[in-house]
């Protein structure tokens, strides 16, 4: 076992039991994996506090006295990509089993175009089916050539994301809010759509009146066909 820190002396004698407990046993020692690492220091030789380096998964372990754990967080900072779904001349696109216990809030980033100029909905959706109820409230803010102002809907059977327009892209950046949880679901959008002639931005913020555990989603276009991609992140804790 390790016996921690130690300055030497000059002219020293280097016993082969401080070369082991002061350096092998303290090292970092580098295996090509946890089988290797097994075979090489034998399971019945672990001791609290060994750390390796495992070169297949780029991890650095320590032996807790029971399990080699690692001694990086457990999870990832940031957002994790689960899906991404393109789609082309649709009337509308489902998008199933994203929404799970791994994480509580996810992202959606989406590209779209139309055949018309229309608005953008989404539905929620479980077991392959969408609520098409009117569970669904928003309150949209917006600003459209020039012109500012604010409408609330309330007890809608979607959400709406924003407007697209015939043959250019627009893009909504939704954040999503406990989806999977047996809790109310709610969220923001930040929506740009920008034809030379008619352009819009626009600030949603929406929520549902049931408490549903929901594993997927819907888009919608409330006319026309859509083109285009989205995809579906989750916020790691």
């Amino acid at each position: 076992m390790g016996s921690g820190f130690r300055t030497f002396t000059a002219g020293e004698v280097l016993t082969a039991s401080n070369v082991q407990n002061y350096l092998m046993d303290q090292s970092v020692m580098v295996f090509g994996g946890s089988a290797a690492r097994s075979s090489a220091i034998g399971t019945a030789n672990f001791e609290e506090g060994m750390v390796s380096y495992l070169t297949d998964t780029d991890k650095v372990e320590a032996y807790n006295g029971t399990n080699w754990v690692s001694v990086a967080p457990t999870t990832s900072q940031g957002l994790t990509l689960i899906n991404t779904t393109s789609f082309s001349g649709v009337s509308s696109q489902s998008v199933n089993d994203v929404f799970s216990t791994t994480y509580r809030n996810y992202r959606l980033v989406i590209s779209v175009s139309g055949t018309t100029d229309n608005a953008l909905g989404l539905r929620l959706r479980v077991s392959g089916s969408d609520n098409a109820n009117a569970d669904y409230n928003f309150q949209r803010l917006y600003a459209q050539s020039g012109t500012v102002g604010a409408v609330r809907q309330t007890a809608f059977t979607y959400i709406e994301l924003g407007y697209f327009s015939n043959g250019v892209f627009g893009s909504q950046s939704v954040d999503m809010f406990n989806p999977f949880e047996a809790r109310t679901t709610s969220g923001n959008v930040i929506s740009n759509q920008f034809p030379n002639s008619n352009p819009n931005f626009d600030i949603y913020a929406f929520g549902t009146d049931v408490t549903t555990s929901y594993t997927g989603f819907t888009l919608i276009a409330l006319a026309g066909n859509i083109t285009g991609e989205v995809s579906v992140y989750g916020y790691n804790k």
